[in-house]
């Protein structure tokens, strides 16, 4: 329900620069909630997620609030992080300053010709992909002091343009790379906080919640993959050519269930490398 919901509000947008909130998705929104994880962060979460909420009613004309629940469900655990970071951060500032971006009228001509494609009957367009990543990284970056955002950046641009733009994130990435499938994923290189974590746990004489914190650290670097446009681009054409050879079948899949095949490959990439294999049989 979210995520068609989300891309109605998005093609009623660019039809005429304004999305129209029905009776239904008023009840809808005022049941909707978020699973969260950080327990330290949930009642400003809870909080932000009410007042959000009303800013969507009250302020269609804005395309980052069309997609705003969307983001944020399918990427909880980066919005703890900034919470947790920054006692200032909110949900309503972050997509009233991120709806900046969409008011420059290069990029949303852009965005506009990237909507009009089709991974599979059109050519992978490496300069449009690209200034359409960096203009939104960049953006996102800005509001939330981190050094990259790739995953947002992705989300956000597969919502928009969901036939051209496939989705990743760091657990697929990682595992194409482990089964051989694909080779322009890299591990990102082992820091020097790595080897001191190291000799820490050699060293022993830690307190217990001391020694989880510093064995999630590693852990953290070690699944690390580093995803950059260069990447994300090469992954794109990796799918298009996997794939092509069944492009006939793929627009009659995408004709009856009215899903683009590169959201039903995600949710297949999602059960096989993201799923641990008890919620899998269950």
């Amino acid at each position: 329900m979210l995520i068609n919901l989300c891309r109605k509000w998005i093609e009623e947008w660019f039809s005429c620069k304004k999305f129209c909130i029905t009776d239904e998705d008023r009840d809808f929104l005022k049941e909707f909630k978020l699973l969260i994880f950080n327990e330290r962060v949930k009642s400003r979460i809870e909080n932000n997620l009410a007042q959000l909420k009303e800013k969507i009613k009250n302020h269609t004309e804005k395309i980052t609030f069309a997609f705003a629940l969307y983001l944020i469900s399918w990427n909880i655990r980066r919005f703890e992080t900034y919470f947790e970071r920054n006692t200032d951060f909110s949900f309503e500032k972050f997509f009233d300053s991120l709806n900046e971006v969409f008011k420059n009228e290069n990029f949303l001509n852009n965005v506009e010709e990237l909507r009009k494609l089709h991974l599979f009957k059109n050519e992978v367009k490496d300069e449009l992909v690209a200034d359409i990543y960096k203009n939104l990284e960049e953006k996102i970056k800005q509001i939330v002091s981190t050094q990259n955002e790739p995953i947002a950046t992705i989300k956000i641009m597969h919502i928009i343009a969901p036939y051209y733009i496939p989705l990743l994130d760091n657990p697929i990435a990682k595992a194409l790379k482990r089964e051989r499938l694909c080779d322009f994923f890299n591990f990102i290189p082992l820091s020097g906080n790595f080897g001191k974590n190291l000799e820490k746990l050699k060293n022993g004489k830690l307190k217990r919640y001391e020694m989880k914190k510093i064995i999630q650290d590693m852990c953290d670097e070690l699944k690390s993959v580093k995803l950059d446009i260069e990447a994300f681009l090469k992954y794109i054409k990796w799918i298009k050519n996997k794939f092509s050879k069944f492009k006939e079948v793929i627009y009659k899949i995408e004709k009856n269930k009215q899903k683009s095949f590169l959201k039903l490959l995600d949710q297949a990439f999602y059960i096989r490398y993201s799923i641990d294999i008890g919620r899998r049989l269950n």
